[in-house]
């Protein structure tokens, strides 16, 4: 290591080659030949802060050395872009992560939306539950239906007759059934009657519906049959503010000697055609077997019996056939 730099493995400082070529030339017999050298030939290196701030050129030797022999202290410099690296895989990760939480927040969405959708669904199109429906039979009438419920006895007006109706409302659900029954006079038997009743009906219905909110339109009109017995039905639905249809259900039949008609009705918010209630309503019906389709044929032939009217003879021009024609005196 002569003529060499090196540094202390105990303090770090550098040991310069100046000071011990200086304490050799010194004199032999002097005092201090024999102390050691001086303090000072030990010499303790600035920081690195230090040494970078000043010049080159105002640097100590002894750091200049330091350089020259140390050169690894600089390879840490060369970590420098790895570390600019660092973030980039922060960024990829934190992109990921943003990405599988997007994706999770959309997945959540659409099961959200789907379980929503089913929920609209239901509580828009509930139905009464099967356990509550019995079959009803109204006192001899020959029929039988299934009702939501205990029905009520009421009465209505069609074409001046009173008639029976028997009535369920369910307000849980927004729902009413109803069944008439009544028994055509003689009189009034003709082969547009079905036709006259259900006309009847529907604009009763129509009119009672507008009394409380207008704006109700019949949507459908049609002949229907229940086996061979003949029908009709008409639908109405309510003010676009309010949902469901009304939907009206007739039929004629002769049971023994008597013509009778059977009126069915079914309503509210989640009455639609041929679903759900409605159609668990009206498809449950039953007419006895005994039921034939109704004859006309007695009221054409009493008609035919009654002989036409004679239009009286007109009367003749300047007659009287009132007063007397009186005598002429001669």
């Amino acid at each position: 290591m002569a003529g060499k730099s090196f540094r202390c493995p105990a303090c770090k400082a550098v040991i310069s080659p100046l000071t011990l070529s200086a304490s050799a030339d010194s004199d032999p017999d002097s005092d201090e030949s024999d102390e050691p050298s001086p303090p000072r030939s030990i010499q303790k290196g600035p920081s690195s802060r230090a040494a970078s701030a000043l010049p080159r050129s105002q640097r100590p030797r002894d750091e200049e050395l330091e350089e020259d022999i140390e050169p690894e202290e600089e390879e840490p410099v060369r970590e420098k872009p790895l570390r600019k690296k660092r973030p980039k895989r922060k960024k990829s990760s934190a992109g990921l992560i943003v990405g599988l939480v997007a994706g999770g927040a959309v997945l959540l969405l659409l099961v959200m939306g789907a379980g929503g959708g089913v929920l609209w669904y239901l509580l828009r199109n509930k139905t009464i539950p099967q356990s509550e429906w019995q079959t009803f039979s109204p006192p001899n009438s020959g029929c039988t239906v299934l009702m939501p419920g205990t029905a009520t006895e009421q009465t209505l007006n069609i074409l001046g007759i009173t008639a029976k109706t028997y009535q369920v409302e369910r307000k849980k659900e927004d729902a009413y059934f109803a069944v008439t029954i009544f028994d055509i006079s003689p009189l009034l038997l003709r082969p547009s009657l079905l036709e006259d009743v259900a006309k009847s009906s529907r604009d009763g219905a129509k009119s009672r519906m507008d009394a409380i909110e207008p704006g109700s339109k019949v949507t459908s009109e049609s002949a229907i049959s229940l086996g061979n017995l003949p029908g009709r039905e008409y639908q109405i639905t309510p003010p676009p503010t309010k949902r469901g249809t009304f939907i009206t259900r007739l039929y004629l039949a002769k049971i023994g000697n008597t013509h009778r008609i059977f009126l069915l009705m079914a309503g509210g918010s989640i009455i639609q055609p041929n679903t759900g209630d409605a159609a668990r309503f009206f498809d449950s019906f039953k007419i006895d077997n005994t039921a034939t389709p109704p004859t006309f044929g007695d009221a054409t032939k009493r008609d035919a019996a009654k002989p036409p009217q004679a239009n009286p003879k007109p009367n003749l021009p300047g007659a009287n056939p009132g007063r007397r024609p009186s005598r002429r005196q001669p």
